[in-house]
């Protein structure tokens, strides 16, 4: 409780230096629960991954019920994520191994996550999805026999589930099958194999239904879709491979400190997958705990290969981040009884046991976990996501602008651009302004928000020149967000080419507004 309590008080802290939210997917989530909270109904988003946004339908509940703005909800779904996600690991672990020091540890290894504790600061639905998976399997490891109470929660969870995020869904099903498979592999009782067994009839019933309605998605609409993100592609192949080619180096200390927390839970789980004797046990629960280290471990493992492979042949489809965020939440829950056991072994043991919590809370550190604005990658997904959050003054500023741009394109980084988009579709006669969206924006009567500069894509000079060679071109520039946007080589030149082909027309240490000529 003292390491929980610690961390919601970092959280916390957190969010006192910098506005929620800090995530742009965050942002999107709550330009959805806006509408919610105005229209009153949850309408059908675009957005072909969860088309209907459960996460946005519990920000606009949270700031209705509780009254405080609709901005803050993700800062208190954000505690409330990482208060469940670490009880019921621990819940889930202690449950398991009977022990705990292995759940203490567990909970402690996740805590400290890089790739789990970042979406504490900007919530996105994957990230619920995965919590919704801890309590089922929470649900499934203390349940032995199956009634209402277990059908109709365990039902209620997975629908939620696959409306919230279709990956995580099927990331589910698969360790759902995993357990059934090995359960009747290893002869478990009966009993258990009717908990899984209804586990997956509910599963599958609820997915068939929802596997449907994408089907039919994909007829109407999915032609369509596919041909326009193939031409998107094609015409920013070269950008995005300008961009990796010219990035600046990261010193090798650094990659070590950041990667070593990837690289030794999987070792921690090979421990335990290593060492785990169900004879331990005398009260009859070895055998079901081996059937949860097998899955576990196989499971896990299988999703953080595809995962990397994803990442070097396919990295578009960000599979390191789908497959591999839940991949590390099972592995942390079999790594908590590896080092334990490691630590039983002896003076070596126990050094080797010093050296990996001290690398663990090392990676976590170095990987800018607790500090947002720290970018120690440069291009990598995970240092995009905490590059550049707008701080109170920042914020402000962006009130002013909302209320004075009626015209023209706005150009502008992510996180900034969606956090104006959230401010642009308000109207305060109406309550919402209609929109429609475009790619990388959106566009409220005649003025257009465009988000620049992700996923890869360093902006030129080039492209500098083409934004403001429109007419009523806008760009506003903040320092610590083009960091990481601009060509490194190309810096300069761009900053001479705004300052001698634009007129300033808003300037302060850290954000400045240009105007086209």
């Amino acid at each position: 409780m003292i390491m929980l309590s610690s961390l919601l008080m970092l959280t916390t802290s957190i969010y006192l230096i910098y506005p929620p939210s800090l995530g742009n997917d965050t942002w999107r989530d709550l330009i959805y629960a806006y509408e919610i909270t105005v229209s009153g109904r949850v309408r059908y988003t675009y957005h072909s991954p969860y088309p209907i946004s459960f996460l946005s339908l519990i920000y606009s509940l949270i700031s209705i019920v509780s009254g405080i703005e609709l901005r803050w909800t993700t800062a208190l779904y954000g505690f409330l994520y990482q208060f469940c996600l670490l009880i019921s690991v621990f819940m889930l672990t202690r449950r398991l191994f009977h022990n705990d020091k292995a759940a203490l540890l567990s909970t402690l290894i996740i805590s400290i996550s890089p790739n789990l504790m970042l979406w504490v600061y900007g919530p996105i639905p994957q990230i619920h999805a995965l919590l919704l998976l801890t309590l089922l399997l929470l649900i499934n490891v203390t349940t032995t026999n199956v009634d209402g109470v277990y059908m109709i929660t365990t039902i209620f969870l997975l629908i939620a589930q696959i409306i919230t995020h279709v990956v995580v869904a099927l990331q589910t099903l698969t360790v759902f099958v995993g357990l059934y498979l090995l359960s009747k592999m290893l002869n478990y009782k009966y009993e258990e194999q009717g908990t899984f067994r209804t586990m997956l009839l509910c599963f599958l019933v609820s997915f068939t239904y929802w596997l449907m309605m994408y089907i039919i998605e994909y007829l109407l609409y999915g032609p369509i879709r596919n041909i326009y993100t193939l031409l998107v592609e094609l015409f920013t192949e070269k950008a995005v491979s300008k961009a990796y080619s010219t990035s600046p180096a990261t010193p090798p200390y650094v990659l070590f400190l950041v990667y070593s927390y990837f690289y030794i839970i999987p070792i921690l789980t090979f421990v335990t997958w290593l060492t785990y004797d169900s004879r331990e046990k005398t009260d009859g629960s070895g055998g079901k705990t081996t059937v949860y280290i097998e899955t576990f471990f196989i499971t896990s493992i299988s999703f953080t290969s595809l995962g990397f492979l994803g990442n070097l042949f396919m990295p578009h489809l960000y599979l390191d981040r789908y497959l591999g965020i839940g991949a590390y939440i099972l592995m942390g829950i079999l790594s908590g009884y590896g080092l334990l056991k490691l630590s039983c072994k002896g003076k070596l043991g126990i050094s080797l046991t010093v050296v990996v919590l001290v690398l663990i809370i090392a990676s976590a550190t170095v990987s800018g976990v607790f500090s947002p604005d720290y970018r120690p990658l440069g291009t990598t997904y995970a240092s995009y996501s905490v590059s550049g959050p707008t701080n109170h003054n920042e914020y402000e500023i962006a009130l002013t602008i909302s209320e004075k741009l009626e015209n023209g394109t706005l150009w502008v980084d992510y996180r900034y651009g969606q956090q104006l988009i959230f401010l642009a579709i308000q109207d305060p006669q109406s309550g919402i302004r209609k929109y429609e969206h475009l790619y990388r924006g959106i566009k409220v009567s005649g003025l257009e928000i465009m988000c620049i500069g992700s996923y890869g894509w360093k902006i030129s000079s080039e492209d500098v020149k083409r934004f403001m060679s429109r007419q009523n071109s806008i760009l506003i520039f903040r320092e610590h967000a083009f960091e990481e946007l601009l060509l490194s080589s190309e810096r300069e030149k761009i900053k001479n080419y705004l300052h001698e082909n634009t007129n300033i027309v808003f300037s302060t240490d850290k954000v400045k507004i240009f105007i086209s000529l």
